[in-house]
């Protein structure tokens, strides 16, 4: 199983419209991540004692404060990528038409229609 999200080789041969069709929903949400991060971060803040305006290192839960907010910040990024791609995959379904078997090849093979390829790729499949 080659997952398209992983896999690099196929993005390098798609054609322009089908790159830009499958990466800005996934991306979109990724950047919009940012919103309910820092609102954690605001609200782990006051729950932990950090006061604004004073660097985090130097407060006594700095370093905790700082370990839950990477681990969350990152966790929150991913699941927004990987929600954007279930949700290509659905708008593929419903508004196009794809049968789950054709979402299946695409998603989890990386087996995308030839004509999303490019003219001089030497992409086998």
């Amino acid at each position: 199983m080659r997952l398209l999200v992983l896999d690099t080789v196929v993005w390098k041969h798609l054609r322009a419209k089908y790159y830009i069709a499958l990466v800005v929903l996934p991306l979109a949400l990724m950047c919009g991540s940012s919103v309910p991060i820092w609102f954690f971060a605001e609200a782990s803040a006051g729950a932990l004692g950090i006061l604004p305006n004073v660097p985090v290192k130097e407060q006594p839960n700095g370093f905790l404060w700082f370990f839950i907010f990477l681990t969350v910040g990152v966790i929150l990024i991913v699941v927004c990528y990987v929600l954007g791609f279930l949700l290509n995959a659905l708008i593929m379904r419903w508004a196009f038409g794809w049968s789950w078997e054709q979402l299946r090849e695409l998603f989890l093979f990386s087996r995308v229609p030839r004509h999303w390829l490019r003219n001089d790729s030497q992409l086998s499949r």
